[in-house]
């Protein structure tokens, strides 16, 4: 097998939800996902000393129905974020999300 469908093969079961994500609603659309919680330092030097919430969540790319870009808002599981960040690596969505502090 090559390198390309062993990366989609190995990215399909660190998805499954009976390893490692968790099923989380994005814009009203169910998929399975992987988040880790950040510091707002950890988004970058603009951020620095912000106050509030950042999470990077991971997605298998083709698996949102929308596009994303910064500053773009998104739902995750009812709450609203701002996009930071959002990269392809290598057909893994890498989404770096805030919300500041109310």
């Amino acid at each position: 097998m090559g390198f390309k469908p062993q990366l989609a093969a190995d990215l399909t079961a660190i998805m499954d939800e009976d390893i490692f994500a968790e099923s989380m609603v994005i814009d009203g659309q169910t998929v399975s996902a992987i988040f880790e919680d950040l510091e707002f330092k950890d988004l970058g030097p603009a951020f620095v000393g912000g106050l509030g919430q950042a999470r990077r969540l991971f997605v298998i790319a083709g698996g949102l129905s929308s596009s994303y870009v910064p500053d773009q808002l998104l739902t995750l599981d009812g709450i609203i974020w701002t996009v930071a960040d959002i990269v392809n690596e290598n057909g893994l969505l890498v989404i770096d999300l805030y919300r500041n502090a109310s």
